[in-house]
């Protein structure tokens, strides 16, 4: 039977399983969510996008080996919580190696690639995918009433990264009707509110609170 009236503590467990879960997607989503200025000063330009999109699909190698190992062992019981941790964990130290280091280019067959920012956002996504497999295991260890609170999470996760970037002002551009007297249309793009490091400096915040 479900337990219509809620105590105290069922909405501090409600809320804290949301800013668990809301762990999840923020990182990946607000990489994706800082495209229309990280593509201003990295080689790959708006290529990046794709190159970021491949990459997080490449993610979901790792819960596609976790899914393959319970059917391996199924005599043995999963336990979601150290996954949880590595999770969290990890992240945490990938965002913050990425506020420092996403500028990072290398040269390759002679041309620059954003190596930094594409190894950070690949070891990302493996997380973020993971999340998705072994949060939804985690949260059967509580009541149903509690479920609610996993796809509230994850939902936030790119709510937020996106208020986020239209508070510091994304893609906004305006339009030059010439160039140097030609009939070339130039595009100049505004000054964001804030930087891109402050941006990432209060995404990390935002995962390490969580």
């Amino acid at each position: 039977m479900i337990r219509n009236k809620w105590t105290l503590n069922d909405y501090i467990t409600y809320l804290l399983l949301t800013l668990v879960f809301l762990s999840s997607w923020t990182d990946i989503n607000g990489i994706f969510a800082e495209l229309p200025q990280i593509v201003l000063t990295q080689p790959e330009h708006w290529k990046l996008g794709a190159y970021l999109a491949l990459i997080t699909n490449f993610g979901n190698i790792a819960p596609a080996s976790l899914v393959l190992i319970k059917c391996l062992y199924k005599k043995h019981t999963f336990n979601p919580i150290p996954i949880n941790y590595i999770i969290i964990i990890i992240g945490m130290l990938s965002c913050l190696l990425l506020v420092f280091f996403w500028q990072y280019t290398t040269i390759i067959r002679n041309q620059k690639y954003s190596t930094a920012l594409l190894i950070l956002a690949f070891f990302l996504s493996l997380l973020d995918c993971t999340s998705s497999v072994s949060f939804a295991e985690y949260i059967q260890k509580f009541r149903k009433e509690f479920i609610s609170a996993l796809f509230l999470g994850e939902s936030l996760t790119s709510i937020i990264p996106s208020l986020l970037a239209i508070v510091q002002g994304n893609g906004q551009l305006h339009c030059i009707p010439s160039i140097n007297g030609t009939n070339i249309t130039g595009i100049v793009y505004k000054t964001a509110r804030f930087s891109l490091l402050e941006q990432h400096v209060k995404m990390y915040l935002k995962c390490l609170s969580n």
